[in-house]
């Protein structure tokens, strides 16, 4: 396959894929199951942070509020 997009040429290729109907859905079925399970990992991680975040912003405050006292 060519393209051409102005002064560049972009070349790309046809990939085959050899699996029938039934084994495409199961390869299909998996990877979204493993995306699942990694959006559920990013979600922990991002609420873990979240929580830090919370945690290092309160500990700045009593830190100040004790200073101040």
């Amino acid at each position: 396959m060519f393209v051409e997009e102005g002064n560049v040429k972009r070349y790309g290729t046809y990939e085959f894929d050899n699996r029938d109907a039934g084994q495409m859905l199961e390869y299909m079925e998996a990877r979204i199951e493993a995306l699942k399970r990694r959006i559920l990992q990013l979600e922990a991680e991002n609420e873990a942070l979240r929580w830090k975040q919370y945690t290092d912003r309160y500990s700045e405050y009593e830190v100040c509020y004790a200073a101040s006292a």
